[in-house]
């Protein structure tokens, strides 16, 4: 600061960085911890300075403190750009493993749905194929019945002429 700087910009000046201090401090504590729900919900800047949380202790910051070229505000807003690209990257994980837990339950669905159709699909083809075993049953018995049938019955003989005998097969065109 100038050297002739009054005593309130001095105090303000002060103030201002003990609050962007408390705020890295309490988003650093809230990452580690895992509980970002009292994180604001988009992960920005802007929304970083408008953050205000009473049972946290944090207030608002003026937006000119979150750019002063200051050597202490710069590192203060770096660690601030790193921990809102980490709150950004926790949330995207989350979101993409609900994401795949979806996908997984609607494979899942659709393989149990696939399966059923295989197992309607294979009972429709048993009962067909037992039908048809039945058929073939009741036609082996009727043929045995006939069969039995058959010992009083002469074969037919066929008689062709003398003439086709000895002429051979006509072959046919």
């Amino acid at each position: 600061m100038k050297p002739k700087t009054p005593a309130i910009a001095l105090r303000r000046r002060q103030a201002a960085l003990t609050a962007f201090r408390t705020k890295v401090e309490v988003l650093e504590r809230l990452l580690a911890e895992g509980t970002l729900s009292q994180v604001p919900a988009r992960a920005s800047v802007a929304a970083f300075a408008s953050w205000q949380d009473t049972e946290l202790g944090l207030r608002s910051l003026s937006r000119s403190a979150l750019y002063s070229d200051n050597e202490e505000y710069l590192v203060l807003r770096r660690r601030m750009e790193k921990l809102l690209e980490r709150v950004a990257q926790r949330r995207a994980k989350g979101t993409r493993r609900e994401n795949n837990d979806g996908i997984l339950r609607q494979r899942l669905a659709e393989a149990e749905e696939r399966a059923q159709s295989y197992v309607n699909d294979y009972s429709a083809v048993r009962a067909e194929l037992l039908a048809v075993r039945s058929e073939n049953e009741r036609l082996r018995e009727e043929l045995q019945r006939l069969s039995g049938l058959a010992s009083n019955v002469l074969p037919i003989r066929v008689v062709r002429s003398e003439r086709r005998r000895l002429e051979g097969p006509k072959d046919h065109e």
